[in-house]
């Protein structure tokens, strides 16, 4: 029987290894992304909201540091699931070719998807 285009990915135990494998490579390179997630939004809260801060004041009773710092947060946030959903599946399929190693493996499409879905959550 086959299945529509549109079903769901199947969940397998396969997939797993799939968030393994990004998890290993996320641990060699935790250091370095740590720092910059939290260093990038640090800089901008002590440029914008200290430098531009005292020549701003306040906004709407609020001091221009603690009306900057939840779009500063959010910003951070988005732009980090943004760079980690679509340039690192970049990276994997075009020059590192891994997408191709592994569908040369037991796993299917779903089990790339369904993997790489989760470990972006």
């Amino acid at each position: 029987m086959r299945r529509s285009i549109w079903a769901l990915p199947r969940m397998r135990p396969i997939a797993m290894a799939l968030i393994a494998r990004n998890f290993l490579v996320w641990r060699k390179l935790m250091g370095p992304a740590i720092a910059l997630n939290f260093g990038e939004p640090l800089i901008y809260l002590l440029g914008l909201g200290l430098g531009l801060g005292h020549l701003v004041g306040s906004v709407g009773g609020l001091p221009y540091l603690t009306f900057l710092a939840s779009g500063v947060v959010a910003s951070s946030a988005m732009t980090t699931v943004s760079f980690e959903g679509m340039y690192s599946v970049f990276t994997r399929m075009v020059p590192q070719k891994t997408y191709d190693a592994m569908m040369a493996t037991p796993m299917d499409v779903d089990d790339i998807i369904l993997g790489e879905v989760i470990w972006a959550a």
